[in-house]
């Protein structure tokens, strides 16, 4: 294998997605202890073992599966480019998803749903800013087609 030097972008965004990636579980947990409505009810321990048994694990197998094509892709494995290249279409169809409102609740499963997604929904999906919401979508989605081009 040849070892691939990325461009800045690539590695800029890989590593802002891959830090949010890490952050999200933080942000769940913020979400759930302080955000989350009557958290010292019974709905609160629903939803913290709900997310303990449920969400955790997947953040942790999105975590492993990005740390792992990342590495195969910059030691120059065909495999780790087809997996950055199918990862980031699988972005990009999350944030077309999001996008189209209608569709906007497939977000919630996300892997940065916490730190990016929810957020997002509760602060701009709203009458008045629901323009702005479709703008920060377009322009993810712009940045998320631009790292799959310079893969």
């Amino acid at each position: 294998m040849r070892y691939v030097t990325p461009s800045p972008y690539v590695l800029l965004y890989k590593g802002i997605y891959l830090t949010a990636l890490m952050l999200n579980p933080i942000a769940a947990f913020i979400f759930l202890r302080y955000i989350f409505p009557g958290y010292q009810s019974d709905a609160y321990d629903e939803q913290y073992r709900d997310y303990i048994v449920r969400r955790l694990p997947f953040h942790i197998f999105v975590i492993g599966l990005n740390l792992l094509s990342w590495y195969f892709y910059k030691n120059g494995s065909k495999f780790g480019l087809l997996a950055e290249k199918a990862l980031s279409l699988s972005r990009m169809l999350m944030i077309i998803c999001g996008a189209s409102i209608v569709f906007a609740f497939i977000t919630i499963e996300s892997p940065i749903a916490d730190i990016l997604w929810k957020p997002m929904h509760v602060y701009l999906l709203n009458d008045t800013l629901i323009l702005l919401y479709i703008m920060v979508c377009l322009l993810l989605f712009c940045a998320e087609f631009f790292y799959y081009k310079k893969l």
